[in-house]
This record gives C-alpha cells, sequence and structure tokens, in this order.
C-alpha cells in the first residue's frame, strides 16, 4: 500500500460517505474553501481505537445541517420527521463504518487494531477553529456544512502509513 495515512484517510471518508450515506464530502483543499473559524460544531461522534500500545480516540465534528442530512438520507426519511436520537445513532454508525473501513485497509487480517462502540453528544461550546487547531486534524465540506475529524490516534497506532 503506498498512500499516506491522509491520503487514505480522505478516500476512505469518501468512499463511506459517499455510498452509505449519499453524501459527497471533499477536503478543504480540494473545495478550496477555508472553514469559518468561529463557526460552531453541533455534534461530536467518538469512536474508542486500540492497537499494538496505543489508545485513544478518533473524533467526528458534525455541522447541524450535515448531521440531518446524513441521518436523513441513511434512514430514508425527511429531514423534519429526525429526533436528535436518530441523528445520534446513525454518526455513530458514520463513525463505526469509516473508522473500521480505515483499520481494514491498514490491517486487513484484524491483528492490531480494535474499535470500542461509538458514542454520540453534544460538542458543547467547541469551534472549528478550536477543532482545527490540534494537530492530526482534517476539515471535509459539503453542501450542508463541514465535518472535521480528529484521527491522532490511528496515526499513534500506524506509525508505519506516515
Amino acid at each position: 500500500m503506498s498512500e499516506t495515512l491522509p491520503q487514505l484517510l480522505c478516500q476512505t471518508v469518501a468512499e463511506v460517505y459517499g455510498t452509505m450515506f449519499f453524501t459527497f464530502l471533499e477536503t478543504a483543499e480540494e473545495a478550496g474553501l477555508t472553514p469559518d473559524p468561529g463557526q460552531a460544531v453541533f455534534l461530536e461522534a467518538a469512536i474508542g481505537v486500540s492497537a499494538r500500545e496505543a489508545k485513544g480516540e478518533v473524533r467526528f465534528y458534525y455541522a447541524e445541517p450535515l448531521a440531518r442530512h446524513i441521518a436523513s438520507n441513511f434512514l430514508a426519511i425527511d429531514a423534519d420527521q429526525l429526533d436528535e436520537r436518530r441523528m445520534r445513532d446513525t454518526l455513530g454508525e458514520a463513525a463505526n463504518m469509516t473508522v473500521g473501513s480505515l483499520l481494514g485497509k491498514l490491517d486487513p487480517k484484524a491483528v492490531c487494531g480494535a474499535l470500542d462502540i461509538p458514542v454520540v453528544r453534544q460538542a458543547g461550546i467547541r469551534t472549528i477553529g478550536d477543532i482545527l487547531s490540534q494537530p492530526d486534524t482534517i476539515a471535509f465540506h459539503s453542501d450542508f456544512g463541514w465535518l472535521l475529524m480528529d484521527y491522532g490516534v490511528v496515526k499513534t497506532c500506524f506509525k508505519h502509513h506516515e
């Protein structure tokens, strides 16, 4: 496998969100856009990852319109019929599918990586600028808002793909 971890991550996000949620995502660089650093995020989905000696969480941060769009597409119901529980369940499933797919590419024999059950919560008062100031965070843009992903634990667990 010749891809770097960020390349593999971007490919995986595009595949999972495009196929399972009918949502086209591209990196900020690909879109030629810069996220507004003061914009708040709505929900955070976190999934625990352990591999070798490392353990931590991969975190996804969603704009509210994007969270609604993803859940509406996945569940095949109108966005105005969604309750927060359904949105949370869908975003947890999105985290599980994305990180599971990524680990499958990094560790095809499942020797090293393990996933926990995802947890979805309100993101609190976090802003895009706050999240993007962290290392190993990438921004994806869609017509429905931003998705931010903190993948630092995967980088730690699978250093040979940097």
